[in-house]
């Protein structure tokens, strides 16, 4: 089986020009479209919110296509892989946020008629120190949801494109951001919006050719594959599938899950790129079909992701998939209790 997939994916994965080349497709493709749709900006409201004029299904679209990145893919799977039910609280969490902001929150903010959150809290209060709590929030948060969005970057660079050192990895990533800049700034709300849709459709697809292949190598049997998962992680791995492989172990870890869950659930109704997608849509009615459509296409790529995390447990092993380049060729060492810096010592 491993061979299989190594002669099936080989050709490709060790082709860094064809793999540019592909990459460098997409972007063109994405550029012109951004530059045709962005003729009909003309005003503030149609570079801000695009004129109001998406429906609420392709607002949905749009919006799985903003949340469900490099991260949620990449970090899921690798999540379920690696702690099995645990992993898949994740998927969970996020699915049940997009409740809050069904109920709580798309309806009201559509209805403020606004452009930006800024606009929205400072509407009844002060100007200056709204604007500015909102702006340091935003940031923030950005800040630290590009962390990870980063991270994930990185790795399909060093995978896809061959590029090995950490520097390479940085000028590439770079490039992207630089690229994302000009979606923005060309386009506005409008070609953001169908660059997000294009996305959502290429990785819901994507997910879906991946998790048929992956249940066909099991006979679509999955309880053959989650056998296989469990099996190929050792003597402990039956911990694969069932609850408290991560959060269990300990009075703090299941204290870390309740911080998870609170995170997790009403993390989403807070992120900035989320909250600005309502004011694309002409009225509240479409804003709350934008969500309904934004859960079912998101729980069913969650779906995906809980097949491909342990078909990669199956495939692979968690063994393998948790010993990553740098961390592989390290080794712990005794280190002198007289140095507290030195508790812990890695060469």
């Amino acid at each position: 089986m491993k061979d299989f997939l190594a002669e099936a994916a080989g050709p490709a994965s060790n082709n860094p020009i064809l793999n540019i080349c592909i990459f460098a497709a997409f972007v063109i493709i994405t550029l012109v479209i951004v530059v045709v749709v962005s003729r009909r900006n003309s005003t503030a409201a149609d570079f801000y919110t695009a004129g109001h004029s998406f429906t609420g299904a392709q607002n949905g679209i749009a919006i799985s296509g903003d949340y469900l990145s490099a991260a949620s893919f990449l970090g899921i799977a690798g999540a379920i892989a690696l702690n099995g039910y645990d992993g898949f609280l994740y998927s969970i969490g996020f699915l049940v946020a997009w409740l809050v902001a069904l109920l709580l929150v798309a309806e009201l903010m559509r209805n403020t008629g606004r452009y930006t959150m800024a606009d929205v809290l400072s509407f009844r209060m002060k100007q200056r120190p709204v604007r500015t709590a909102a702006a340091v929030s935003t940031l923030a948060v950005t800040f630290f949801y590009l962390l990870a969005q980063m991270a994930g970057a990185g790795g399909l660079v060093a995978l896809l494109l061959g590029v090995t050192s950490k520097f390479g990895q940085g000028i590439v990533i770079a490039v992207v951001g630089v690229v994302m800049i000009t979606y923005v700034l060309v386009g506005g709300m409008r070609g953001t919006t169908w660059v997000q849709i294009i996305k959502a459709a290429l990785l819901i697809v994507g997910a879906a050719v991946m998790f048929v292949w992956v249940l066909s190598l099991f006979g679509f049997n999955l309880s053959a594959l989650l056998g296989t998962a469990a099996s190929k992680a050792g003597e402990h791995g039956e911990a694969l599938l069932s609850p408290g492989k991560q959060y269990g172990k300990t009075g703090l870890t299941q204290l870390d899950f309740v911080s998870l869950g609170l995170a997790l659930v009403l993390g989403t109704a807070g992120l900035p790129h989320i909250l600005m997608r309502f004011y694309t849509v002409p009225n509240a009615k479409e804003a709350r079909k934008s969500v309904v459509w934004a859960i079912w296409l998101i729980g069913i790529f969650y779906l995906f992701t809980l097949v491909l995390g342990y078909g990669a447990a199956a495939l692979v092993g968690p063994a393998a998939i948790d010993a990553a380049p740098g961390k592989a060729k390290t080794r712990q060492r005794r280190c002198s209790p007289r140095r507290l810096v030195d508790r812990f010592c890695w060469v």
